[in-house]
């Protein structure tokens, strides 16, 4: 099975990718946040997709965009300057502000435009093309419809987050939906994304659809950076206990997530501010050291920070 990381916008940046990289290998592929299709790269895309920044991973732009000309022209222009060959389409945020446009999964309100769209784009483009997609914007029922354009199509991947726009976050992952994919698309092309948090989890998605070796995580790797190592030792029949060199490297890759912020960005607020959106993740693992978060949240200068942090890992 190759573990995915999913992209997740201002947090799975280019800081954190090689952090994780460093203290927990085991990602095969990792995805930038999406790019909105525009006639440059602005100076925190750059960055991002960099390979100076990105050493030794595989790592496939994200883009999003309505025209295949301005997907034409990106693709272009990250090959030209940094040699991607690969490009991912966005067919899968929920986010309200970006669905209003037809951006992301709003993109499948309307699937007649969808195959005009991947018709010119397959008929131009000379490059691999995957999709990360949900199965509808309202209703499952939109799935089956979707599926069919999708078939028609010689993607490189096609990652389902088997939800709706309207699902956002909430309830379970339409499991029955992936199985349809399933029955439709070649499953050598299929990765699976939604609700892996534990090693439990995994084994459910794993045990229920063998025929699937790819699986694409976000938050489950957010809310615990060792599930990497959980799933490798499990791939490889291993057996695997948390001990206290993991939680060092955790406190390790915090660390450097922590200093590139700060070499990176302007101010203690700037740096704080990412700080603790990682920590909103990370907070479960530390069940009882609740006071403990809660003084990490309300510091204000990364001396406070550091204080707490080191009290955190003191006895792991």
């Amino acid at each position: 099975m190759k573990i995915y990381l999913a992209p997740m916008e201002g947090i799975t940046n280019h800081i954190y990718r090689s952090a994780l990289d460093a203290h927990f290998p085991g990602v095969d592929r990792y995805f930038t946040p999406f790019i909105s299709a525009i006639a440059n790269l602005n100076k925190k895309q750059d960055r991002d997709v960099n390979p100076q920044n990105n050493i030794g991973m595989d790592l496939i732009p994200q883009l999003m965009a309505h025209t295949v000309d301005a997907v034409l022209h990106l693709q272009a222009l990250l090959q030209e300057r940094y040699g991607y060959s690969e490009i991912n389409l966005n067919q899968g945020c929920p986010s309200a502000t970006v669905v209003s446009k037809d951006h992301g999964s709003g993109f499948l309100r309307d699937v007649e435009t969808m195959d005009r769209y991947f018709e010119e784009l397959f008929d131009r483009a000379d490059f691999p093309v995957s999709v990360k997609t949900r199965i509808g914007v309202e209703s499952e029922e939109e799935w089956d419809a979707i599926l069919e354009v999708y078939r028609r199509y010689p993607f490189s991947e096609i990652i389902i987050h088997p939800r709706t726009t309207r699902d956002q976050y909430q309830g379970k992952p339409r499991l029955e939906q992936f199985a349809r994919a399933l029955e439709v698309l070649d499953a050598s092309r299929i990765c699976y994304n939604g609700d892996v948090y534990t090693i439990e989890d995994y084994q459910a998605i794993k045990a229920q659809f063998p025929q699937v070796d790819k699986v694409m995580i976000g938050r489950g790797i957010l809310k615990n950076p060792m599930l990497v190592s959980e799933i490798k030792a499990f791939e490889a029949a291993e057996k695997y206990a948390l001990n206290h060199e993991d939680w060092m490297a955790l406190a390790a890759m915090m660390q450097q997530i922590r200093d590139v912020m700060q070499q990176t960005f302007s101010g203690d607020a700037h740096v704080l501010a990412h700080l603790k959106e990682l920590w909103g993740y990370l907070a479960g693992l530390f069940p009882d050291a609740k006071k403990e978060i809660k003084s990490l949240k309300k510091s204000r200068k990364l001396a406070e920070y550091d204080a707490v942090v080191r009290l955190l890992f003191s006895n792991k």
